[in-house]
């Protein structure tokens, strides 16, 4: 086999590894993303649920003051 096709396949055999490599990593990203998504829309819930009840509370508080409900 000549030089040139060990070459040939040697710089193959280079990129193959390191496609793979990038090919986890790709994963682990998207991995690592979906994570934060998930962590980002419970956050997002548990704001919008101390919302709502302070919005129940200073609703309760006009009321009892006899204020106007707009």
């Amino acid at each position: 086999m000549s030089a040139h096709v060990r070459d040939l396949e040697q710089k193959l055999e280079r990129l193959e590894l390191q496609a793979e490599v990038m090919l986890e990593e790709l994963a682990s990203i998207k991995m690592k993303a979906e994570e934060s998504e998930v962590a980002r829309n419970k956050e997002l819930e548990l704001l919008r649920k101390k919302s709502q009840e302070h919005d129940e509370k200073l609703a309760h508080l006009m009321a009892l003051f006899g204020a106007k409900v707009v």
